[in-house]
């Protein structure tokens, strides 16, 4: 939650109201106070220091405001051993419990709180977390650096035990306090502490026991949730853009390598088509002349490759193979009529097609598969076959 005020307001004997403002803005580590004015202000006055419509944790202090430590028994009231005749008036209570099992109640008139805040609406601030007394310095213990200082109508010592607080009627030398990484002045320090209590959900906000108030900060953290809610649905929605943006383009580059493929294969197929009419016409030239049966071999695999389709490698081809491995100073035998012939296809239909072809050609005797392998579909298959030639 951002742009949070903190207002402290101590009312005097006279019923006058000293004011103390601080803006929350972003530090180094952590929330800082913005100050603009020295010294205490009147209600009236704040617009001119603080702009309005932003939410306000407020602090009151001073006449009407009642604090007792007390060790409360088991099932004791403790609002009724502090004020009797609590239950004829109508009170605002605060409880704030210590760590050496005392509890700091506090109570105020819920009239009183009542025209205060309606002031404060009036100048266009919005009350959401309502706390009496100093004890939201509680809640920024861990960057208090004092051990002991004083703000107003109040002492305040930091020790291993934790955070005690000690009314003071006296006059005190007020100075600045240092939390960690910046100064405040001592004034400002409930204000400030105040606002922070509003401004980080994860800390349980020291405040009157009011439905009103409950409900206004409620509200407002209901507010905020929504804000971040559609902060995050338009990131989430640029993010999608921006990721289907990178999607088309390597779409798009995808379907430019795709269109020059296509327009080589093309080019291919055009070099395929010219070899097989040029296959036609030295076939039929050699048919027709008299070295026919000298080239009978260079004919076959011409006529084989014209067979082949593009999805069909030849790594081997080999005519009259030997019979078998000759051994030393042994006559070399070869298998008169037979070519063996080795290569990838993509997959197996292609191969079974290309041996459809290949069986109706009338200079074939038969075509036996020797072997065939495929790891998976994603690769070729490995395969060879053996040619047996027709007698002429």
């Amino acid at each position: 939650m951002s742009g949070i005020t903190g207002i402290s307001v101590w009312i005097e004997p006279d019923n006058e109201l000293s004011c103390y403002a601080v803006k929350l803005v972003p530090g180094k580590k952590n929330w800082q106070p913005e100050i603009k004015h020295n010294g205490p202000v009147s209600i009236d006055a704040l617009p001119l220091i603080i702009q309005p419509g932003s939410p306000v944790a407020l602090t009151i202090d001073g006449k009407g405001v009642i604090h007792r430590k007390i060790t409360p028994a088991i099932g004791e009231d403790p609002v009724a051993s502090i004020l009797p005749d609590a239950g004829k008036i109508d009170l605002l209570v605060q409880k704030v419990p210590l760590t050496n099992g005392e509890v700091f109640v506090s109570l105020i008139r819920k009239k009183l709180t009542e025209q205060l805040i309606e002031k404060l609406s009036m100048n266009g601030y919005r009350v959401i977390l309502c706390t009496l007394g100093p004890f939201a310095i509680l809640k920024i213990a861990d960057i208090l650096d004092e051990d002991t200082f004083y703000i107003p109508h109040w002492e305040v010592s930091n020790s291993g035990n934790g955070i005690s607080f000690k009314p003071q009627e006296s006059a005190m030398n007020l100075q600045s306090v240092f939390l960690h990484d910046f100064r405040i002045p001592a004034e400002y320090l409930c204000s400030y502490a105040t606002a922070v209590q509003l401004h980080n959900h994860s800390i349980v906000p020291i405040q009157v026991q009011w439905e009103v108030i409950r409900n206004n900060y409620k509200e407002e953290a209901y507010r905020i949730r929504s804000k971040r809610t559609v902060l995050v649905s338009i990131i989430a929605l640029f993010i999608l853009l921006l990721g289907n943006a990178v999607i088309f383009h390597k779409l798009s580059i995808r379907k430019n390598f795709l269109a020059a493929e296509l327009i080589s294969n093309r080019k291919m197929i055009q070099q395929l088509d010219s070899l097989q009419n040029e296959f036609v016409r030295k076939k039929r030239f050699f048919s027709q002349s008299s070295f026919f049966e000298n080239i009978r071999y260079s004919l076959f695999a011409d006529n084989i490759a014209a067979k082949l389709s593009s999805d069909i490698i030849l790594t081997r081809m080999e005519f009259n193979p030997p019979v078998t491995k000759p051994k030393p100073e042994q006559e070399i035998k070869f298998n008169q009529k037979t070519c063996i012939i080795s290569g990838k296809v993509k997959n197996g239909v292609i191969f079974n097609q290309w041996l459809n072809i290949l069986r109706k050609e009338s200079w074939l005797k038969e075509v036996e598969v020797l072997d065939y392998r495929q790891e998976d579909s994603s690769s070729p298959a490995q395969f060879s076959i053996q040619i047996k030639v027709k007698q002429e």
